[in-house]
């Protein structure tokens, strides 16, 4: 994770030298911004795993694959002429979800008992979202409208349709895993149940096994922010970025046997007992 920090740091002072003063690079503004979280949240995971958190871990670490998702088809896409404006749409989304959030808040503010929004912040937010639907259509106010076009059909993709331009449909069935500790359905009722020498436990507090899963899998993800960074950056790859990127593979990979090993000897361990 540290590792990954600094490759994002170094690029981004680079960026910042290079760039001119009145440039803006959508592109990589959106490809840091994405990483910086994407470092922030497998922190958030190692903080997890730390307590004997291992669900709760996997959980974040699906906000992790869709941060690659997303990464991925910028970098890939976003330079492209046919998609030019790809990582702009994405980035004035947010004033898309900034109306539907406001809205619903002024529908509940009274029964939270909290202040409504003022209706000059109310308008002003309108006006952005009327402008945004008004420049790249109706669809463009749907949960992936910045995406419209990149599958070649008229209404924005799914995330399952990410996941393809991304090339990251094999890891579908750990995503599906993921999200069982998201939601509250019966899959995440079944997990919290462990059979354990004959006993059934209801897990409501930390345990010891479970924990290489969701940390090799936001180490993976990680890395695949690190690639489509380097790669969706303005600019030719120097060797030095190469040799990082290689170096970071290694690392998650090695990480990944020093895991599976320590889960491993847990699990005899326990056995023993």
């Amino acid at each position: 994770m540290v590792f990954a920090e600094e490759i994002g740091h170094e690029i981004y002072g680079i960026h910042l030298k290079e760039a001119d003063d009145e440039e803006f690079d959508p592109v990589f503004e959106a490809l840091i911004g994405l990483y910086a979280r994407a470092c922030r949240v497998a922190r958030e995971v190692h903080h997890l795993l730390s307590g004997g958190f291992p669900f709760g871990a996997l959980a974040r670490s699906r906000t992790l694959h869709e941060l690659a998702v997303i990464t991925i088809v910028i970098a890939d896409y976003g330079r492209e002429e046919e998609h030019a404006d790809l990582a702009n749409r994405f980035l004035q989304h947010a004033w898309i979800a900034r109306y539907r959030d406001a809205k619903v808040y002024q529908e509940s503010h009274e029964a939270l008992g909290h202040e409504p929004l003022s209706d000059e912040d109310m308008a002003r937010m309108q006006e952005q979202h009327d402008l945004l639907i008004a420049q790249y259509g109706a669809a463009y106010g749907k949960q992936y409208g910045w995406a419209i076009g990149l599958d070649g059909q008229p209404n924005p993709p799914g995330f399952r349709k990410l996941e393809r331009l991304a090339d990251l449909s094999h890891v579908r069935w750990h995503y599906k895993q993921q999200s069982h500790e998201i939601h509250a359905d019966a899959s995440g009722w079944e997990s919290n149940v462990l059979e354990h020498n004959g006993q059934t436990y209801l897990t409501t507090d930390r345990v010891h096994f479970g924990l290489a899963e969701p940390a090799h899998l936001a180490l993976i993800s990680l890395h695949q922010c690190a690639a489509s960074l380097f790669g969706g950056a303005d600019g030719d790859i120097r060797t030095q970025d190469v040799l990082a990127l290689k170096a970071l593979a290694h690392l998650v990979n090695e990480a990944g046997d020093v895991l599976r090993t320590a889960e491993e000897a847990v699990l005899r361990a326990d056995d023993r007992r």
